[in-house]
C-alpha cells in the first residue's frame, strides 16, 4: 500500500465513525466519533493484567516525543514502534494485557503535524 493510500485510510478511520459501539460498529452507519480539540481518553483501569507486568514489560516503549508524553500521561502504556506517513502518526497503546502479553484494552491515536486528532475506533480494542 503506498503512502497516499494509507494516509487516506487513516483520514477516513479518524472522520468518520460508528453509531454503534456494542461492538458491531463497523456494521452500523458511519458518523463522526472524534471531535476537533478532544482530549486524549483516559486509560481504564486494566481488566486483565498490567502492561507492566514484569513478565511483559520487555515489550512496552518509553515515551520520546509529545505525542508520546501526552498518550502516557493519559494512563496508557505505549507498545509497538510508531506508525508514521508524512505528518500523521499513529501511537499504540495499551491498558491491559492478557495472559499470553497480548495487548487487551488498546487503541490507536492518532496525531496530525503533533496534535492529537482522534482515535481509530470508537471503543476499545
Amino acid at each position: 500500500m503506498g503512502g497516499r493510500s494509507l494516509l487516506l485510510v487513516v483520514t477516513l478511520l479518524v472522520v468518520e465513525s460508528a453509531a454503534a459501539l456494542s461492538g458491531g460498529w463497523l456494521d452500523q452507519p458511519l458518523s463522526a466519533w472524534n471531535q476537533p480539540g478532544a482530549a486524549i481518553p483516559a486509560a481504564p483501569a486494566p481488566k486483565g493484567d498490567s502492561p507492566t507486568d514484569p513478565r511483559c514489560a520487555s515489550g512496552l516503549r518509553q515515551a520520546e516525543s509529545p505525542s508520546e508524553r501526552l498518550v502516557t500521561s493519559a494512563g496508557w502504556s505505549l507498545y509497538a514502534e510508531p506508525k508514521k506517513r508524512g505528518t500523521v502518526t499513529v501511537l499504540l497503546g495499551e491498558a491491559s494485557i492478557d495472559g499470553m502479553c497480548r495487548p487487551w484494552d488498546y487503541q490507536a491515536f492518532v496525531f496530525v503535524k503533533g496534535a492529537f486528532a482522534g482515535t481509530l475506533s470508537p471503543s476499545l480494542m
